[in-house]
């Protein structure tokens, strides 16, 4: 653990458990003595009763005054200096009651040390000790050192002393124990237990600590948002062992990188997951803020090494600063998630947060948080877009889509569903529920026709690379060849992902169980040609801004049939999408796409209504869909 963390843990800590113990000190000293005052009142002792009764008072004064100003140690040794000078008034007007007295004065011991102050109070039971000898009846004033060695002698005092020593030390042993605990279990409720760096508890605290400040002298601050590229495939592929070493790795870096690029009381917290806040209390320009966020990113470096493991982890850094539309320290922690966020979007390593983000971020947020609830609450349902064949326009299935329509903010667009449920990872558990439905389906079709047919069902890049969605799609499809004949899977196209060996081996895969598998959205990213021999795909589809730029340039034109010839010399079908009028079906005719798909021919429809569709099967075989006006 750092040095000046645990200094820091231990100095509140015993703050804390200074605050607690001391008023529960205040809180019995006033009512013993207010007891004893009213026992002395009822037996006639009534100085003694005033005594006490003047004892309680200051110890309400005390607690009065202790609540107010949160001030330990005066409150301590202005209470145990007036119980002392009170008992000791007593003593000396009725000695007889040495014992019952000197006994009251463990409590002198017990204040001091529920203050924290442990060397003051062994220093107070030497001062109570010798003013009960001196006090004694057995002492001799002009032999002060004679009677205090006589005092202990004698069978009273000494067990007097004997009763004290064993109260106040097991006070003092009590209350030290009690702050070596208190440490404990506030260091375990602060620190994060892989890093040791102060958890999120303790950010938020900081951050309360600097808005009052703000908000007091407009002293502004800013924080750095701190998320670890990738880290979730470290515990997938290597473990949480290796996964966990690699944070205190990280952890250590950053603190060692914001103590040598910054002499102001910077501080790094572990804020969850793969994610940490460094908080920068000392106001800087822009472009001062930016040049830190890269020389922070190349301090810490990239390269780390766990046992034989050489792993290659990135940063990625959002940050925002103290303002008018941070009314909080969760605000402030959302805006540079946010920045982070669109960094990590935009192919970028850092970014700051900029207000005229907030309503399109804000909305990102609602919508990740209304979609983990979406499946409990069956808002998710999935629709069935026709496919037909071309040129004879017979219906030959359908891609499924899915729809979400909210109880919170309405229907959600597709793009946006998607887009945050790969960001957050939900991506998984929809995708799992999108291929269910679509085996729902095939079955369904099956059950009410023999004809053939092919359903599309969309998979994620991110599912791909998961070897449990390979698991999950094996199990459900295992002995039952007439499903998987049927099923077709696709996936977006992104030079990233599908020009890489892992994809085609992945992709084979699939095609070995009975799977057809399609290159959805062709054109908008850089599969190459070599990719496509490799043979992991069946089907290319034609991403419609392909079709716009084929029927503007003449040259596009020659460029994309010569694409769709070559996909045809491969074995290849190619789907034409997002046809929406009848001049786009006549070029896709010319260019020789062999399945066609788009409103031109029928929206996306329910399952019951594409169900009906296909049962006239043999209608839409001899005549095209009437809403298109064409002819095959």
């Amino acid at each position: 653990m750092d040095q000046l963390i645990k200094a820091k843990i231990d100095a509140t800590s015993n703050h804390l458990c200074s605050k607690k113990l001391l008023r529960l000190a205040i809180v019995i000293t006033f009512a013993i003595t207010l007891l004893c005052a009213i026992a002395f009142g009822t037996m006639g002792l009534e100085k003694m009763a005033w005594i006490d009764l003047y004892t309680a008072l200051i110890s309400a004064l005390c607690l009065v005054y202790f609540t107010l100003s949160n001030q330990i140690k005066p409150t301590a040794w202005v209470l145990a200096t007036a119980i002392y000078l009170c008992l000791t008034v007593q003593i000396y007007q009725f000695s007889e009651y040495l014992i019952e007295l000197g006994m009251s004065f463990t409590f002198v011991v017990i204040v001091m040390a529920a203050s924290g102050a442990f060397a003051a109070s062994v220093i107070w039971l030497g001062i109570v000790l010798t003013t009960i000898s001196l006090l004694s009846p057995h002492s001799s004033s002009s032999h002060i050192f004679d009677g205090f060695f006589y005092a202990f002698t004698q069978m009273d005092v000494f067990s007097l002393s004997a009763i004290i020593i064993g109260f106040s030390l097991g006070g003092i042993f009590f209350t030290h124990q009690s702050f070596h605990m208190h440490r404990k279990v506030y260091a375990a409720s602060c620190l994060d237990n892989i890093t040791q760096l102060p958890n999120r508890v303790m950010l938020e605290k900081r951050l309360e600590t600097y808005f009052a400040l703000y908000k007091k002298d407009q002293k502004y601050f800013h924080i750095l948002f701190v998320d670890a590229e990738h880290f979730n495939k470290i515990n997938d592929l290597f473990g949480h062992d290796v996964g966990d070493d690699v944070l205190r790795q990280m952890g250590r870096r950053l603190q060692q990188a914001c103590i040598e690029l910054l002499n102001s009381d910077v501080e790094v917290f572990r804020f969850g997951d793969d994610e940490f806040v460094i908080t920068i209390p000392d106001h800087l320009p822009a472009e001062q803020l930016q040049k830190l966020a890269i020389d922070l990113q190349h301090k810490v470096g990239s390269d780390y090494k766990v046992g034989d493991y050489e792993l290659n982890i990135g940063l990625i850094m959002g940050m925002s600063t103290s303002g008018k539309s941070a009314k909080s320290a969760k605000d402030l922690i959302r805006f540079a998630d946010i920045a982070m966020y669109s960094a990590k979007k935009s192919g970028a390593k850092h970014a700051a947060y900029q207000e005229s983000e907030v309503s399109d971020w804000d909305r990102h947020f609602i919508i990740h948080q209304s979609l983990s609830k979406a499946l409990e609450k069956h808002e998710l349902r999935a629709v069935v877009q026709p496919v037909y064949e071309s040129p004879s326009l017979r219906l030959m299935g359908g891609e499924v889509l899915i729809r979400w329509n909210s109880s919170e903010l309405g229907p959600v667009p597709t793009d946006e569903v998607i887009a945050v449920a790969e960001a957050s990872g939900l991506i998984t558990h929809i995708g799992q529920f999108i291929f269910d439905q679509s085996l729902e389906m095939i079955k369904q079709l099956k059950s009410t026709t023999d004809k053939d047919l092919k359903i599309a069902v969309n998979v994620s890049p991110y599912q791909l690379k998961n070897k449990c969605f390979y698991e999950y799609v094996a199990k459900k499809l295992s002995g039952k060849p007439s499903l998987s004949a049927s099923l077709e899977l696709e996936i977006t196209e992104s030079s990233a992902f599908v020009n890489s060996q892992h994809a085609t081996q992945a992709l084979l895969k699939f095609k070995e169980m009975g799977l057809s598998v399609a290159l959805d959205d062709y054109g908008t990213g850089a599969t190459s040609f070599m990719s496509l021999q490799q043979g992991a795909f069946t089907r290319l589809k034609l991403d419609k801004s392909l079709l716009d730029d084929a029927m503007l340039d003449d040259k596009k034109y020659l460029v994309i049939k010569a694409a769709v010839d070559s996909a045809h010399s491969l074995g290849l079908e190619v789907t034409a999408e997002g046809v929406e009028v009848s001049a786009q079906y006549e070029l896709i005719k010319q260019l020789g796409c062999t399945a066609v798909q788009g409103y031109l021919f029928s929206r996306p429809l329910e399952l019951d209504d594409f169900i009906t569709l296909f049962q006239e099967q043999e209608f839409f075989s001899h005549t095209p869909p009437r809403s298109s006006g064409l002819s095959p």
